[in-house]
């Protein structure tokens, strides 16, 4: 039968059986100590003979033989051909009552050792078959046992029971006949046992002929072969200790010939013979044999045939060995775990006796003709983890069965299979699936596959888009969509994901653009989306994709326009090998800065760049490439550098043979390739055609080009502004369409006086179009052009030449970013919008030379100073908007003189006092309806007069005078002067309202008829009382005015709130969240979409970022507000928190001042995000006690964390990082119970972490890196058992780091990221370190514990860690246990190729990572060196090391910053002079002196200064003043010791990064080119004593940020281009001692408070605009200046 398993114990049950014949099956496990319980049994067969003989040797039932001893009447036992394993007990059959009658024993083929004993003679008539064991003895008075062997041992002794050593018989191993005698072994052959079926030969005769039959002579190594006795020297042969042969390895060697049989008599374990040209067979393989590794790969194996006696092979590769067939005794190596037999030809359907194998993890029978079904019993290789079935002609579907094994790598491609993913998550493992060219059509299902790396499937059916699905498999690394029928854009879902290495997406039918998320996957190397029909623009995000060294985006496709707009420079690039553009219509020039970080100039490099629009030259570092082919045929190039033409091994090395031609064949030239090749010259054009560029493919006729046609003119519009990614673009370019049918251009016919057409106008209406790039000044020279309407689109306009539109009436260009109306100039504009643009200074002049004015809208812009009395000249001006700029002084009497005026905006909501003085009547303005003039400072009372000439007294009219200081009664004239009057006025000081007014019901328009529902107060809210608006209305979702707490708060008519806000209020949501819009800039959002609509059907939960759910009552509150990175800015309302259901507030990324007065309203409120504002105080927080979730990440955070954080008890996530927090951590934090994030990484944490970290026993990440924390670890830190990330490492600080001891950590189950390294732990590593993590975690493991003291010997028990990754260098290791040099999946699989050395290179050895590393190993120092311990860096001593780091980073700096050109450069990269001698450099007066200032000011410097200067770790003084360089902050924080910093004219333009440099005292900045408001990474600069950012082009108020800096003596920023007024506060910065302010544009009067300046000496804020009184300065005893 086929029966399998183990013999159940329950058979010593059986008490009765007398025969039990279980033989021929496939038995394992041990014979059960229950069968001396059959005590009757007279027969027991259990032998698998017939097995043996079919399919050769194979495990069979194991363990020690039994002696049966109970066994009374056993007359026969057959046992033979199992792997019984020991020796014939003296006890074996001892109690047997049958000793006198036939008893047959068969215990052939066996692993019995030993002699036979004694004891077996008091059989008399036995017959006992013990050949094929191990059998070295025999009891010599069982010789004389006559009757023994039916008689045969009467005859030939002995031998009839076994064959003695040295002598065999083929068939028996014994004599059995006259004729079938014992031989004896001839030459040097033997044998080791008795009762053997051959000789065989010694081991060195063995090797001797190994060599000779596989041409030894002519192997590319035999190093030491047949030169003496002792092999174990000879190549590719190892022994173990005793010096018995082990292994043979000659992969690749050369051997030719046939290999001996005889080599498998040697004891060995392994033999790997892979690529050499022999042949091999596997009969009369000695069964004896102890290999458990054969490879044979690219080999010729003549049959399997014998295969069968290999036992014990657990690892049999045989990929590329011409077999057809697979032999049944394959089934029989039942250890296999390995087992490959890729591409060769065997043919047939997969047996179902593969299931034998069930020790199987790796199976590979890839690239054969398998056909068939893959049969369900493969379900029964319950061990596997990698199937490789690709490559073959394997149909049906996929078994259900395969989806529950443990694989991880499935490849099933080629083959027409039908796989579906309906179980794929059952598969829990699987990290890799190919299912390429299988025919699939559907992945439904995929998004289950959870643990999916590698995805292939390439060339099947799938068509539509790309599926959603996919999208999930967060932990992709590599995705292959090749060759289907995809179709739709690529979603910008693809940035989701991350991990992403590879992504094939060639030749489908996707089209659009390229979505900006790709940027999301830095990881990439390979990205391949050519062969679409993409267009659109090459987004800038793909210039964040750094590590591709392949990206194809070339289109092969004449019917597809390509992509378009400029060609990215790729600067970042360092990786790049391929970059393939072809075919597109990329335009404009190669940028100055293409692949100017490329690692591969030295490397072969493809750039294709053929058949776009580029223009311009080649630019000149190119030359730095050495071994570049770029293709650039069919653009518009028109010059290469002349050192070009000199790379002999560009192209291909064609350029040595045909310089330049060999790129592009010059002007006036052509041919087919565009270039010179062997064979392919560049051939003249005839006249009169032409080639007028490089490359050219054909020549071309000529064409007048002088005047360009609308046509033109707007094609280049389009190219101008990167027409492929506008928001519409319809029908652009297109050559079957009229260009007044293209997308916003509109054409009008022009009549003369008769009617009759005689020109065609033109009007350009691309507002909010996604527009970029400059605008052509071309497009003046359209005839009849109109109108411009461009507002609201990135872009660039120059009106120089505007004039020659002498048809424009309409120029919109609002929020374009504008900065100067230089050039405008027109007789023909009468509407000019210019609103939301970056115009400052004073009212425009050029706007008062526009005669035919009549509309114009400067709001929201920077404009400042008196409006001017100019304004009268603009004679036919009706529609005036000023409103949101920066206007101060009186309304001008002139305004009065614009008598056709229908509007006036002047409103200002921003932090200026803004127009101040009397309010006109413009009682001569007969038909201005709207006059807005809110937020500004206007004073007095309203003119009785005021609007007195209107013609308007029936029409609608607004009067918005809200938020001024206007005084006394509303006139009573006023509001009988209109029936449709709207006066908006609350905010003022008004005392009184006559009664008439508050009658005027029967006038239905007047306050839109609110007057008749409310009275007075439809005007303004009566003293005591308040709303939002200041007043009762039916339009307003709360339409009563509310009692303050305390009348006094609102002691006039009209108050919009009282002094202090509280739930008693009762502020509607929607009245909570118009606050909270109008007070951070709502109308400047990047997206309010909807903000303040409640037109029918329409709530404030439809505003954008407001998610809301109802009550029990179906009334809908507000849960939700997110609003990240949508441009808020300003105060944040404490009303927000009167929002009752408020669960989350999410406003990340903004600009706002943040307080959290009045948060312990917010009773529900459980998640804050605030990280990326501006949090200057936490005062108040400790009241939002439900928080669950605190994010404050570069949140300007500076002091000590407050104490009353830990009154949140309920948080579980706090995140702090990126901050200025200094002083201890708490022993409070132990209250936060419930934590189980908490990231306080790079602050300045100083001192012990507290004990009571302990207490937070649900922790999952404890981050505390990058402070300077100090002490030992605490016990208590070892009891935080659901930690998974450990963070303390602090490899930017220079504190004093952690010391003591490293803790066991031995209860730490579930952590995966230990990282402790650069702080200072001394003493050996424990034993038990995270001895619970390696057994409970399957996940790889990652610990730092590098640049420590730690020393002694990486402990052995580590060996229990399956997946580790440990870092370890720069500490005093100085062992490593052997037992983890074997973990081959450590280090990330290098163990395996390295041993302990990709843990940490040994004593005397080095490299630059302390360890080996793919493609670097351990390097040997040779001579005797201080690299005494483990995990060297170099061979040199610490501060040998140092130095030369420091003379390789300043000769980096003398190359990039053009050294040869200096003015001074004495001994600078001089070989023979300390680099302390260098010009401009200062080293410390220490044993080890150590660069510790650079001053190279005035020295014609002219450059880049990189980040590597900043690896300079004693450097505390950089002068840099005075020299062209362009200079980044980029890692600055890496200088620690970094005090003083002086780039005064640099012509730097960024500080961004300056933050870092945490311990600078000095900072100079003067005279740059910076430009907008001081940033606020600068007040984050604590230790500042002294700042100096004078003489830049800086706007806005002097910075309230100064007053972080508290240790600041001096500042100096004269000349800055500041606004406002001298602040109040800078009297508390008693500190100081000298103030340069002046030459700026300050207002207002000088502070008292500056009195309070005890320690100033010089003080300077001349040159301003400043009034009033010099306050006292009696107190200022100091002040010398």
């Amino acid at each position: 039968n086929i029966m399998t398993g183990t013999i159940p114990s329950e058979i010593g049950r059986c008490k009765k059986l007398e025969e039990l014949t279980l033989a021929e099956n496939l038995w394992t496990g041990t014979i059960p100590a229950e069968v001396n319980d059959l005590t009757k049994l007279e027969i027991l067969a259990l032998q698998q003979d017939e097995l043996y003989e079919k399919f050769g040797r194979h495990d069979g039932l194991t363990g020690t033989l039994p002696d049966f001893s109970d066994l009374q009447y056993l007359t026969e036992l057959y046992l033979g051909s199992n792997s019984l394993s020991g020796s014939i007990s003296h006890n074996f059959l001892a109690n047997s009552m049958v000793t006198t009658d036939f008893v047959a024993i068969e215990l052939s083929n066996n692993y019995i050792t030993g002699t036979l004993p004694n004891r077996l003679s008091h059989f008399d008539q036995l017959s006992i078959l013990v050949d094929g064991n191990y059998i070295t003895g025999i009891s010599q008075p069982l010789c004389n046992k006559g009757a023994w062997m039916d008689g045969d041992v009467q005859i030939y002794g002995c031998d009839s029971i076994l064959c003695p050593l040295n002598t065999y018989n083929p068939d028996w191993g014994r004599q059995y006949s006259n004729s079938t005698r014992c031989i004896n072994c001839k030459d040097s052959l033997g044998t080791k046992f008795m009762g053997s079926y051959s000789c065989y030969p010694d081991d060195l005769d063995v090797l001797n002929e190994f060599f000779k039959s596989t041409g030894g002579k002519n192997w590319n190594t035999a190093t030491n072969w047949l030169t003496d006795s002792n092999f174990c020297s000879w190549y590719g042969i190892s022994c173990d200790k005793s010096g018995v042969i082990e292994s043979i390895r000659m992969k690749s060697n050369n051997l030719r010939g046939k290999i001996p049989n005889n080599l498998f008599s040697l004891p060995l374990k392994f033999l790997d013979l892979k690529s050499n040209e022999v042949s091999i067979g596997f009969g009369d393989i000695d069964p004896d044999n102890k290999l458990t590794t054969l490879i044979l790969s690219e080999t010729n194996i003549d049959s399997l045939e014998g295969i069968s006696n290999l036992l014990h092979l657990t690892d049999l590769r045989l990929t590329d060995v011409a077999i057809d067939s697979l032999d049944n005794e394959l089934y029989t190596l039942t250890k296999l775990k390995l087992l490959h037999m890729a591409d060769n030809n065997v043919n047939g359907s997969i047996s179902k006796y593969l299931s034998r194998l069930s020790e199987l993890t790796d199976l590979s029978f890839h690239n054969n003709y398998l056909s068939g079904n893959i049969p369900p019993e493969i379900g029964d290789l319950t061990k596997l983890e990698v199937l490789q079935l690709q490559g073959n002609k394997l149909t049906g579907r996929v078994p259900n069965e395969l989806f529950n094994l443990p694989i991880y790598h499935l490849d099933l491609k080629q083959n027409p299979i039908d796989f579906t993913f309906e179980n794929i998550g059952n598969m829990k493992k699987l990290s890799i699936l190919r299912l390429s060219e299988t025919g699939l059509s559907s992945v439904e299902g995929i998004g289950n596959a959870k643990s999916l790396k590698e995805l292939h499937l390439t060339d099947n059916q799938l068509r539509g888009s790309i599926p959603d699905e996919i999208f999930s498999l967060e932990g992709l690394e590599e995705l292959l969509l090749n060759y289907n029928k995809l179709s739709g854009t690529i979603p910008e879902s693809i940035g989701d994901l991350k991990q992403l290495v590879e992504l094939y997406l060639y030749d489908n039918n996707l089209f659009g653009q390229i979505p900006t998320g790709i940027g999301k996957l830095s990881r990439l190397t390979v990205l391949a989306l050519a062969g679409n029909e993409l267009t659109g623009t090459l987004p800038k995000e793909l210039n964040l994709l750094t590590d591709l060294s392949i990206l194809s985006l070339e289109n092969e496709d004449p019917d597809n326009k390509g992509i378009e707009g400029p060609l990215l420079d790729f600067a970042g690039f360092s990786e790049i090998t391929y970059l393939l553009l072809g075919g597109n219509r990329l335009t404009g020039t190669i940028p100055s800065t293409f692949l100017e970080e490329s690692n591969k100039k030295s490397s072969i490099m493809r750039v294709e760049l053929a058949n776009n629009l580029l223009t311009g030259s080649i630019p000149k570092h190119f030359e730095e490439f050495d071994r570049l082919d770029i293709l650039l045929v069919g653009n518009m190039i028109t010059h290469i550098p002349e050192k070009l033409c000199g790379k002999v091994n560009w192209m291909g090395g064609r350029v040595e043979d045909f310089g330049c031609d060999a790129i592009l064949c010059p002007p006036a030239t052509y041919n087919s390739i565009g270039r010179q090749d062997s064979g392919m010259e560049c051939i003249t054009c005839e006249a009169p055609n032409i080639s007028p560029f490089l490359g050219s493919l054909e020549c071309v006729v000529d064409a007048d080009n002088q005047n360009l046609h609308p046509h033109q003119i707007m094609e280049l519009l389009y190219t101008s502004t990167d027409g492929p990614n506008w928001r519409r673009q319809d029908n652009w370019l297109s050559d079957s369409v009229p260009m007044c049918e293209w997308y916003g251009i509109v054409c009008k016919d022009v009549e003369d006086e008769n009617g009759e057409v005689i020109a065609t106008s033109h009007e350009i209406d691309l507002e909010g179009n996604r527009l970029s790039g400059t605008v052509p000044n071309a497009l003046f020279r359209l005839s009849r052009l109109s109108s411009i309407k461009l507002s609201h689109n990135s872009i660039k306009f120059d009106l120089h030449g505007i004039s020659e539109a002498t048809s424009l009436e309409v120029l919109k260009l609002s929020n374009i970013g504008l900065t100067s109306l230089s050039g405008l100039a027109s007789e023909s504009i009468t509407r000019l919008h210019l609103a939301s643009n970056d115009l400052s200074g004073s009212f425009p002049e050029e706007i008062l030379n526009l005669p035919h004015l009549e509309k114009v809208s400067l709001y929201d812009n920077n404009l400042s100073g008196q409006i001017p009395a100019a304004l009268r000249s603009l004679s036919y001006l009706m529609h005036i908007d000023l409103s949101q700029n920066n206007f101060d002084g009186t309304l001008p009497e002139e305004l009065m003189q614009l008598t056709k005026l229908q509007t006036l905006y002047a409103f200002n909501s921003k932090p200026t006092e803004g127009i101040k003085g009397k309010l006109l009547d413009f009682s001569n303005m007969p038909d201005l309806t709207e006059l807005l003039l809110d937020g500004n400072s206007l004073s007095g009372s309203i003119p009785s007069t005021l609007l007195e000439g209107t013609s308007h007294s029936e029409d609608k009219v607004i009067v918005s005078l809200g938020s001024n200081r206007l005084s006394g009664t509303i006139p009573v004239e006023v509001g009988e002067r209109f029936q449709q009057l709207e006066l908006v006025i609350m905010g003022n000081m008004i005392d009184n309202i006559p009664d008439e007014l508050c009658s005027m019901d029967t006038v239905a328009g007047w306050m839109n008829g609110d007057v008749g529902a409310y009275g007075c107060e439809a005007l303004l809210c009566r003293p005591g009382t308040f709303n939002p608006i200041g007043r009762q209305s039916t339009s307003a979702e709360t339409d009563t005015c509310k009692a303050c707490d305390d009348p006094t708060e609102a002691p006039f008519w009209g108050s919009m709130n009282c002094n202090a806000l509280t739930p008693s209020s009762n502020l509607s949501e929607s009245d909570v969240l118009e606050k909270f819009y109008s007070e951070i800039g709502g109308p400047y959002w990047v997206n309010n979409e909807n903000w303040l609509d409640l037109s029918d059907g329409m709530t404030f939960c439809n505003w954008y970022g407001i998610e809301c759910e109802k009550d029990n009552e179906g009334i809908a509150h507000v849960v939700s507000i997110a609003l990240v990175n949508n441009g808020l800015a300003g105060a944040f309302p404490k009303e927000i928190f009167l929002l009752p259901r408020l669960r989350s507030l999410d406003l990340k990324e903004n600009e706002i001042n943040f307080s959290f007065n009045g948060i312990g309203n917010a009773a529900n409120l459980e998640y804050i995000r605030l990280s990326d504002n501006k949090i200057s105080s936490l005062e108040g927080l400790g009241k939002a006690t439900r928080l669950t979730s605190l994010h404050m990440t570069y949140a300007g955070l500076s002091g000590t964390i407050p104490e009353e954080i830990f009154a949140l008890t309920n948080l579980q996530e706090l995140y702090f990082d990126y901050n200025n927090l200094k002083g201890t951590i708490s022993e409070n934090i132990g209250q936060l119970t419930k934590l189980k994030e908490l990231y306080l990484f790079d602050n300045n944490l100083t001192g012990q972490i507290p004990s009571t970290v302990g207490l937070l026993t649900n922790l999952d990440s404890l981050v505390l890196s990058e402070n300077d924390l100090s002490g030992s670890l605490p016990e208590e830190l070892g009891d935080l058992e659901n930690l998974s990330v450990f963070a303390l490492q602090q490899t930017k600080k220079r504190g004093p780091g952690i010391s003591g001891p490293l803790l066991d950590f031995h209860k730490l189950s579930k952590i995966t990221n230990f990282l402790i390294g650069s702080n200072k732990l001394t003493g050996s590593i424990p034993a038990n370190f995270l001895a619970t993590a390696s057994i409970s975690n399957e996940k790889v493991i990652e610990i730092d514990l590098s640049l420590n003291q730690l020393s002694g010997t990486v402990p052995e028990e580590l060996a229990s860690f399956s997946l580790l990754s440990i870092f370890l260098i720069g500490n005093k290791i100085s062992g490593i246990s052997e037992d983890l040099c074997t973990k081959n999946s450590w280090m990330k699989g290098l163990v395996e190729k390295f041993g302990c050395d990709a843990i940490l290179c040994p004593s005397d050895t080095f490299n630059i990572y302390g360890r080996a590393e793919e493609d670097l190993p351990c390097i040997d120092c040779g001579s005797p060196s201080v690299a005494t311990y483990y995990g060297s860096i170099s061979c040199l001593s610490t501060e040998d090391q140092e130095s030369n780091i420091e003379r390789a980073i300043l000769t980096q700096f003398f190359n990039d910053l053009d050294g040869e050109n200096w003015k001074i450069s004495d001994n600078w990269l001089d070989p023979s002079k300390s680099i302390c001698d260098w010009h401009g450099i200062t080293c410390s007066s220490s044993a080890h002196p150590a660069v510790e200032s650079i001053n190279l000011s005035r020295n014609l410097l002219n450059g880049q200064v990189t980040s590597n200067l900043f690896m300079l770790t004693d450097l505390q003084h950089l002068n840099l003043a005075q020299n062209d360089i362009e200079f980044s902050f980029e890692n600055i924080g890496d200088a620690l010791n970094l005090k003083s910093l002086d780039l005064d004219n640099t012509g730097t333009i960024s500080i961004s990064g300056i933050g870092s440099a945490t311990n600078l005292n000095i900072l100079r900045l003067m005279s740059n080119d910076f430009y907008g408001d001081i940033p606020d990474e600068i007040f984050s600069l604590t230790n500042l004593e002294l700042l100096y950012l004078s003489a830049n082009a800086f706007t806005g108020e002097v910075p309230s940020g100064l007053t972080n800096l508290e240790k600041l003596t001096e500042f100096s920023c004269f000349q800055c281009g500041l606004t406002g007024t001298v602040p109040t506060w800078i009297g508390d910065m008693s500190y100081l001692k000298y103030i340069a302010l002046n030459g700026n544009r300050l207002s207002g009067t000088i502070p008292p408070q500056i009195s309070n300046l005890q320690n100033l000496q010089h003080l300077d804020i001349s040159d301003a605009m400043l009034s009033g009184t010099v306050p006292e300065l009696t107190n200022l005893n100091k002040l010398s200046e």
